[in-house]
């Protein structure tokens, strides 16, 4: 059904929101970045969407464009002790102790 959306329209970010959430609860975190960046592309402040990023590509291993999409959630909500954790781990990973 939502690939049948996309395929009738390929602007549709809800459509693409929604089935990179399916991904990601399938564990397809590659298929899930795709469908994520689509939405990203429309609604490039979307909390839900650089949240989805940030989780994808930290849970790849992607620390550094993880880093990247935690900083950007942050910045729309700086009080998130939530993202400050995952940054701050993603940060370890990476060995940057003084961030």
């Amino acid at each position: 059904m939502l690939t049948r959306a996309i395929e009738i329209n390929p602007m549709e970010p809800t459509a693409h929101f929604t089935l990179g959430t399916t991904y990601f609860n399938l564990l397809q975190y590659e298929n899930a970045i795709k469908h994520f960046e689509r939405a990203e592309e429309h609604n490039p402040d979307d909390y839900e969407v650089l949240v989805n990023l940030a989780l994808c590509h930290d849970r790849l291993n992607h620390h550094n464009k993880a880093e990247n999409y935690y900083r950007r959630v942050l910045a729309l909500d700086p009080k998130s002790d939530e993202i400050c954790l995952k940054l701050a781990n993603v940060c370890l990973k990476q060995n940057k102790i003084d961030e």
